[in-house]
């Protein structure tokens, strides 16, 4: 008896198993979709690349959208088609670290072009503005190093000149607390003195600005995040020099659904007038009122009824 041959293996790798080879060779493949995000969270049009810029600032998901005005030319003729023929073309496009959740302008004084403060669901902040050298840097294929080890943003023309957190501030009250239904909610002061976020029911955080800083300033005194130890019950991760250290006021409003600074009447700056920030609340059985609160920056309290000061 001739021992039994070993059947040889099939030509064929999906034979068998139901399935072609060409259906076993895509097994390995890690699918993931490559379309940007499209969804808008906010929008600001402000002057953010340049001095005299008319810009669009979109947020949509983690990404900054910055798009610019073409104004037709002294022919009335619109905008070429090297810029696709678009009168709004997108002209940067900016990763964000979390998805955006409120967006803002913040102009200091003696600057003719704007800040961006935002911040993410993750609780996270930042103020950032355009470089504009290292924008340079990289239109002419450097990147950057050779500017400084200050520079900030390695890949991205972003200046960061602060940034920090409105979670886990050990010891504090707002320490697990309960975030608001809403979402966060921000104002910033016509005056540019402080910045108004709504994140936890029944508290508002109150960021102070130091409104004659130089955007220039970042690369002279670099931003350092605070050491562990900081200053007992305040949040960590902040700059010294555009914003100050934040507070938080308790609000008697619980259910807060928008909140904005008053333009104050003219010729108030440098004048005791306290920041108004006005709250559309809902009570327990649906109704809606409009309150309004004076912000104390420098007595770091709520005056409750909005009186100035």
């Amino acid at each position: 008896m001739t021992p039994a041959s070993k059947p040889s293996p099939p030509s064929d790798p999906g034979a068998g198993t139901g399935h072609d080879a060409a259906d076993l060779r895509e097994v390995g493949h890690y699918v993931v979709t490559s379309h940007p995000p499209g969804s808008v969270i906010a929008s600001v049009r402000c002057s953010y690349l340049s001095t005299g810029s008319d810009d669009l600032v979109v947020a949509k998901s983690d990404r900054l959208e910055v798009r610019t005005v073409r104004q037709p030319d002294s022919s009335g003729a619109g905008p070429d088609e090297g810029d696709g023929g678009e009168a709004l073309p997108v002209v940067l496009s900016l990763p964000v670290n979390g998805r955006i959740s409120t967006l803002s302008s913040v102009r200091f004084a003696d600057e003719r072009r704007d800040c961006l403060f935002l911040t993410t669901e993750r609780g996270d902040y930042a103020l950032i503005s355009h470089d504009a050298e290292l924008a340079s840097d990289l239109a002419a294929g450097r990147d950057g190093s050779g500017s400084g080890a200050d520079v900030a943003g390695e890949h991205h023309p972003v200046a960061t000149h602060a940034s920090g957190t409105f979670r886990d501030a050990d010891g504090h009250a707002l320490s697990g607390g309960r975030e608001a239904e809403v979402g966060p909610i921000i104002a910033v002061d016509p005056l540019m003195r402080c910045i108004a976020v709504h994140v936890y029911d029944g508290f508002a955080t109150v960021i102070p600005i130091h409104w004659d800083y130089k955007l220039g300033d970042f690369r002279r005194l670099p931003y350092r995040r605070n050491a562990g130890g900081g200053l007992p019950g305040k949040p960590r991760g902040l700059s010294s020099g555009p914003l100050g250290y934040p507070f938080h006021v308790r609000l008697e409003e619980r259910t807060v659904l928008s909140m904005a600074f008053l333009m104050p009447p003219p010729g108030s700056h440098g004048s005791p007038y306290l920041p108004q920030l006005a709250l559309l609340h809902q009570d327990v059985r649906g109704f809606q009122h409009v309150a309004s609160h004076g912000i104390d920056v420098r007595g770091r309290r709520l005056v409750h009824g909005g009186h100035p000061a």
